[in-house]
């Protein structure tokens, strides 16, 4: 069985290549280089080294980003300066219906560098500056609970929190089991572990350098 899967990732691999190489000339022939393909998805797939950003990313800071995450903050990475920011669903709504002049003109002082830079983010969308961190939809916290039940050694305690997602409330009930079972840190351990590798195939999916 080992030998037949080593033969089928050779294969693949070598189809994957063979693909690599007839897009890349499919490229040239029409006169588009290299550094003119700006998609991230694409230069993956060509196998092409590049990066957006020349300060690596840290994983715990996008560790630490995905943490925050809710469903009214919208989280972004400026390749150029290395930093993280983030907005609101209503900050993106009131500059997108009033423009950035009427806004700043209404808007308290303190709020108006997050503004300016979020209509820096508004104007700059297709070159590759601002990269979206994953959403919570895309972390999933109900398939990371669902992991961790599966791979519990014990028994018995994973059918107690397995108990607990398949009721209303899952996540405060899982939570509560959690204490009174007197596993929380190996959860939280193991979804530290999950939302490092989020960040890291979120760094790779993007063109971005980082390092752990």
């Amino acid at each position: 069985m080992s030998e037949n899967m080593d033969k089928l990732v050779r294969d693949v691999s070598k189809i994957i290549k063979e693909c690599q190489e007839k897009a890349l000339q499919t490229f040239k022939e029409s006169g588009i280089k290299e550094e003119d393909i700006t998609d991230p998805s694409l230069i993956n797939f060509l196998g092409i080294e590049r990066y957006f950003n020349e300060k690596p990313v840290k994983i715990k800071d996008v560790v630490d980003c995905l943490e925050e995450i809710s469903d009214e903050i919208i989280q972004l990475y400026n390749t150029e300066t290395g930093e993280f920011t983030s907005f609101t669903q209503e900050e993106f709504v009131n500059l997108d219906e009033n423009g950035l002049e009427k806004v700043l003109e209404e808007c308290p002082e303190w709020e108006k560098e997050s503004y300016i830079e979020l209509n820096d983010y508004f104007t700059t969308q297709n070159d590759n500056k601002y990269v979206h961190l994953p959403t919570k939809f895309e972390i999933n916290d109900a398939q990371i609970i669902r992991d961790f039940i599966y791979e519990l050694e014990n028994k018995e305690i994973a059918e107690q929190l397995q108990s607990c997602i398949n009721q209303k409330g899952m996540f405060r009930k899982f939570k509560d089991k959690l204490y009174e079972l007197g596993i929380e840190k190996q959860y939280y351990q193991y979804r530290e572990e999950c939302l490092k590798e989020i960040a890291i195939g979120w760094c790779v999916d993007n063109c971005l350098k980082y390092e752990e």
